[in-house]
């Protein structure tokens, strides 16, 4: 039990100049927060870190773009200690694959703790981490469907879809990651159109393409997750388009008319929001989906952010 001779802070209780205490230990060390218990501590670290929300990016040459906080570099066992409530604060902003292999490595580096599980939220703005078969597969896949739509053909929808090849690199990530609670997934609608000159854009292949192309139900599996959100993206789209005469001025029509036909189909993202919602209810999950759309242009590239030792 603490007694005024051994524990307690104030100085007038243990004037003695020469008296050991675990506080003045502290001080002499040069740090009088490590006189606290580390639960308390652990709490401290908390409360400094509430409201930082940062975007952490991290770029080719393994460096995040964002430093360690002043409270961090007060010691080496503060850095050590503090270092986890603050990766639990940011965001992780995630590009292609070779980028998150980046993500993987400096979260791996992190010796003294498991740093992916400090990993709450991520954003992915390549949708091709989510891709479970080979690239050539899935330009042959929506070659067959375009040769079907430019033909009135339905023969193709009874054509077996590709199976997986592999786990793709996002799934593999986000499995590491047993405490993520949010997530933000860029989807590039140039990638999911069928198109005919003079007439509306088609997304009606965009449930289809995403299921056999693309994995999203393995999300149905983070049990710790409470908020996903799909973005459509229009415009900046990472790779070419399988239809190269699809115009931008037809996509932004589709965003900006409030009474366009297609529109309550955008807000599901044409079955893909109901899709999910469905795998999460099976599991008893409460998730909380929503589609948002971006006109603008995608996120920085990290090679293009202020490099942070």
């Amino acid at each position: 039990m603490a007694s005024p001779a051994t524990d307690f802070v104030s100085l007038r209780l243990n004037p003695s100049p020469t008296a050991t205490t675990p506080y003045r230990e502290a001080r002499r060390r040069g740090n009088a927060l490590l006189y606290l218990p580390r639960e308390i501590r652990d709490k401290i670290y908390e409360w400094c870190s509430v409201g930082m929300t940062a975007l952490l990016r991290v770029n080719e040459k393994g460096r995040p773009t964002v430093g360690p906080t002043e409270l961090m570099l007060a010691s080496k066992l503060l850095y050590r200690e503090a270092e986890p409530s603050v990766l639990r604060s940011l965001v992780f902003a995630i590009g292609d694959t070779s980028n998150l292999a980046q993500v993987v490595l400096w979260l791996e580096a992190k010796k003294s703790f498991n740093a992916f599980h400090c990993v709450r939220a991520v954003m992915f703005d390549d949708f091709d981490t989510f891709r479970k078969v080979p690239s050539e597969q899935v330009r042959t896949w929506w070659q067959d469907r375009i040769n079907a739509h430019n033909t009135k053909s339905v023969e193709v929808h009874d054509k077996v879809l590709p199976e997986p090849q592999f786990v793709p690199a996002a799934i593999g990530f986000l499995s590491r990651c047993n405490k993520l609670r949010s997530m933000v997934v860029d989807l590039p609608l140039r990638e999911f159109a069928l198109y005919t000159p003079g007439m509306l854009t088609v997304f009606d292949n965009m449930l289809l393409a995403t299921t056999a192309l693309y994995d999203l139900a393995t999300l149905s599996s983070i049990s710790t997750l409470r908020r996903l959100c799909i973005k459509l993206m229009y415009c900046n789209a990472r790779h070419q388009s399988v239809l190269d005469d699809l115009t931008a001025s037809e996509l932004e029509e589709l965003f900006t008319a409030r009474h366009h036909p297609e529109m309550p189909r955008l807000k599901d993202a044409w079955g893909l929001k109901s899709w999910l919602a469905e795998l999460f209810r099976r599991k008893q999950m409460d998730v909380e989906i929503f589609c948002e759309y971006n006109t603008g242009g995608r996120y920085s590239s990290p090679v293009d952010d202020e490099e942070i030792e």
